[in-house]
């Protein structure tokens, strides 16, 4: 199932909006609130305290040609003052990062063309450049 949770970020008032893929028999709005309450228990000193605002349950039909990522490591990989999670499209494989818990999950170099934005178009390309020998 397909959830979408929105987070006050209480210090700068900012709403974030995050989506997330969790397993169909769980509740959204508990597993929402344990993430929101695991992030506030283990923040860094330069992150900010975050309120769970509301959690959404998105339609599945609308995102039918969309990514459905699976995040690939179980804490955050921390480099520097980053960090991030690793993400793979359990349709495609189109591989990806989200930084922090920005709901935008950028693709990594080798998918960065137009064509891999949506797991069908993404499939075709990878079928011509397994033709080509790449």
């Amino acid at each position: 199932m397909d959830i979408e949770i929105h987070v006050l970020n209480i210090n700068t008032n900012d709403i974030l909006v995050e989506k997330y893929q969790i397993d169909s028999e769980e509740n959204a709005q508990k597993w929402a609130e344990n993430l929101v309450d695991n992030f506030n228990r283990t923040l860094r000193p330069y992150e900010s305290p975050r309120k769970l605002i509301k959690v959404e349950i998105v339609d599945d039909s609308a995102m039918l040609s969309s990514h459905k990522w699976e995040k690939q490591n179980l804490v955050a990989i921390i480099k520097g003052n980053t960090n991030y999670d690793e993400y793979k499209c359990k349709i495609c494989g189109v591989t990806g990062k989200r930084k922090g818990l920005s709901s935008y999950i950028r693709h990594d170099s080798k998918y960065q063309a137009k064509c891999y934005d949506h797991c069908e178009t993404a499939l075709k390309q990878m079928a011509k450049n397994k033709e080509r020998g790449r």
